[in-house]
């Protein structure tokens, strides 16, 4: 390698030493550090066994009277699904530091009560282990006295039993069923499916940002984490499948003793179905034409004309291969007759029926009163009731 040689003029007013050594020097040990071909440190690799995965905040739904405390505990999981207890750092938030009006939150994840709430206060955790952040939400609700001998019910929307895609709402009520005593609305739980139901059910979980240092907190920014299939609201349970059942469980820790409950959810297919049909290019067509639809036992179908145009002569009339199981609706239909075959539905006319025994149905709509290409048009479908 050929020597490296620095001309520098010796003008010491221009150049005084002291600069020379700050500015001169540092880049000749660059230069000379860049021939030993240094290399870098390789960067550390961790198994799945030790990379955090999730964190979990326990309780996670909190009532406290004013004056009482409780400390809120992290737990880890790797993505393997291994137990991590340590982390490098763990941070304690309230979402809206107004709520530090109303409890006392510790660096070390202790609250206490300072006034009545009125409702639900969230708080925020993070956790970090060799730079990974995880991040829990759990709910806490200040009381001004104690409320005794609680236990957990849930008010369903839809009593247990709900069609694949629908939404059951529940609403917690801690009540104690000897003074009837009840704890003001407010508080809140956040329900969990089964071990074995979680892809049958989906729940609330909050959608959180985690900063990427602990140092740098801020609520909307970061890494999203959202490790279950959401819905919209806290209080509502969402059945995935169309069949067979899920458990969903919930508690809180309610003046430092846990109380919780379960729901057995029993899951169908859908109640109700519009078959609509109209005019599309040169064809009829619409929802279900050509398709099948998988309907509960008495299950509610509307047959619909949706031609709007071309005429108050045009009608369409549905018949079905079975027209006794096509039964009246509650009330029953003015338009089209009331059970059996839908006959002589004119412009933007529906008629509802009922299907209440499992089995195959074939329907077929035909429309007359109108032009050609669409006059005389035929389509069919299929309902199968199960």
């Amino acid at each position: 390698m050929k020597a490296l040689v620095l001309h520098v003029q010796s003008r010491r007013a221009r150049y005084p030493s002291a600069l020379l050594n700050v500015f001169v020097m540092p880049c000749v040990m660059m230069l000379a550090t860049g021939c030993v071909g240094d290399r870098a440190t390789a960067p550390k690799l961790h198994s799945p066994n030790e990379v955090l995965g999730r964190i979990t905040v326990s309780p996670v739904s909190t009532l406290i009277a004013v004056g009482d405390t409780q400390h809120l505990d992290v737990t880890g999981q790797s993505l393997a699904g291994t137990a991590i207890s340590s982390f490098d750092s763990v941070r304690y938030v309230l979402l809206n530091s107004s709520d530090s009006l109303r409890v006392r939150l510790s660096n070390t994840g202790t609250v206490t009560g300072r006034s009545e709430s009125f409702g639900p206060i969230l708080v925020n955790v993070f956790a970090y282990k060799d730079g990974v952040g995880r991040a829990d939400q759990v709910y806490l609700m200040v009381t001004a006295t104690r409320y005794s001998g609680l236990q957990l019910a849930f008010i369903s929307s839809y009593d247990g039993t709900v069609p694949v895609g629908q939404e059951d709402y529940l609403v917690p009520v801690l009540y104690n069923p000897v003074t009837h005593d009840t704890v003001p609305d407010g508080f809140e739980v956040r329900y969990v499916p089964g071990s074995a139901d979680s892809l049958h059910a989906a729940v609330w979980y909050p959608r959180l940002y985690v900063p990427q240092t602990i140092e740098n907190y801020d609520p909307y920014s970061g890494t999203k984490e959202t490790p279950y299939p959401q819905v919209g609201d806290w209080h509502a349970v969402k059945a995935l499948v169309p069949e067979g059942t899920a458990w969903v469980h919930t508690s809180i820790n309610a003046y430092g003793t846990t109380v919780q409950d379960s729901m057995l959810y029993h899951f169908t297919y859908q109640r109700y179905a519009e078959i609509a049909l109209g005019i599309s290019g040169l064809t009829i067509s619409g929802d279900y034409a050509d398709q099948t639809v998988t309907l509960a036992p008495g299950a509610t179908v509307s047959f619909r004309n949706r031609i709007f145009r071309l005429g108050d002569a045009v009608r369409m009339t549905y018949t079905f291969d079975n027209p006794s199981a096509a039964v009246a609706n509650d009330p029953p239909s003015t338009n089209g007759g009331d059970s059996g075959n839908v006959v002589d539905l004119g412009r933007l006319q529906s008629s509802s029926r009922r299907f209440m025994t499992a089995g195959t149905y074939k329907w077929t709509a035909t429309v007359r009163g109108i032009p050609s290409p669409w006059n005389e048009e035929v389509v069919s479908g299929t309902i199968v009731i199960k």
